[in-house]
């Protein structure tokens, strides 16, 4: 079984610690503290296009889906990255809350790694003013450090800690890049896209280097969206009964008001239980959550914890 790696992040600094395991079998979430799935392009699977044709823009996505080796899937996204310019790209999924961004979960496959556990463990993305000003905008937010620290304001306290980010950026070579925000199949979600480079600055970044990069990040959030978990990736957490009610329903097809309806709870309480099986199973989606439960948990039936 491939092993997922989780971050618990939490409030602030010197509040997470990090876990090695499956999705779903890594115990109950401290209080104040968010596990975030943190999975590889190898543990999602495309049925390969059976020769239906996909969308005009389906160069990247066409050979994503019909290339069967997980390695040369890698490969084939690592050289469209620095065939544009770029040596990394991260995809989180964020709910977005009336205090800001919050990560729900990360495909790490093409990031750099020391800089996305360490900006998942200070936790960084509290304060990362590009996920608010992303979220508001579908347009590309094209970035620096250097731009960044030329904006701030030394004597204001609420700059120190973006301040800091941003040079423990720079030490992980993170200095420049542009990302996106995509809409989700999910409420109040979006996929946040990164592309990054050690360069200093932005402007070698031009309209056809973004139009490639909109390309890409279009394409990839289409294959994640048609992506399901390999079944190797996937074990089956132990579940309180409401957590067993909720995903019953949820894969019996029924919405959320049917599910607040037949189990006499509000709407919100049906979005929060979601959202927590989402990450105990390591689920992108809705859609991915009830098939991981139809196949390890509907069948297989893991006993029901207490709350």
């Amino acid at each position: 079984m491939r092993r997922v790696a989780a971050v618990i992040v939490g409030a602030g600094a010197g509040a997470s610690q990090h876990r090695s395991g499956p999705p779903g079998q890594r115990g109950r979430d401290a209080p104040g503290r968010i596990a975030v799935p943190v999975c590889e392009a190898a543990d999602l699977r495309v049925e390969p296009r059976s020769g239906m044709a996909l969308s005009p823009s389906s160069g990247l996505l066409g050979a994503l889906v019909d290339e069967p080796c997980s390695r040369r899937r890698e490969a084939i996204v690592r050289e469209a990255l620095r065939a544009m310019g770029f040596e990394w790209l991260a995809y989180l999924t964020m709910s977005v809350r009336p205090g800001g961004p919050v990560p729900e979960s990360v495909l790490a496959t093409w990031s750099n790694r020391a800089w996305m556990a360490r900006y998942l463990e200070e936790p960084w993305w509290p304060v990362d003013r590009r996920l608010v000003q992303a979220v508001r905008t579908t347009l590309p937010l094209r970035w620096s450090v250097a731009s960044q620290i030329a904006q701030l304001d030394p004597d204001l306290e609420r700059d120190v800690r973006w301040r800091e980010m941003l040079a423990d950026m720079d030490a992980h070579d993170v200095r420049s890049g542009v990302l996106w925000s995509l809409p989700t199949s999910e409420p109040h979600e979006v996929a946040i896209i990164s592309f990054s480079s050690p360069a200093r600055s932005f402007e070698w970044m031009d309209d056809a280097v973004l139009g490639r990069a909109m390309v890409c990040a279009a394409s990839l959030q289409e294959w994640v969206c048609r992506a399901t978990p390999a079944s190797d990736a996937i074990a089956a957490p132990s579940l309180s009964a409401t957590q067993r009610r909720v995903l019953q329903r949820l894969c019996d097809g029924h919405g959320d008001k049917k599910i607040a309806a037949e189990l006499g709870m509000t709407t919100h309480n049906v979005d929060y239980h979601l959202r927590a099986l989402r990450r105990r199973f390591g689920a992108r989606n809705r859609v991915q959550l009830a098939q991981m439960a139809t196949l390890h948990f509907i069948d297989s039936g893991p006993q029901a914890v207490d709350p």
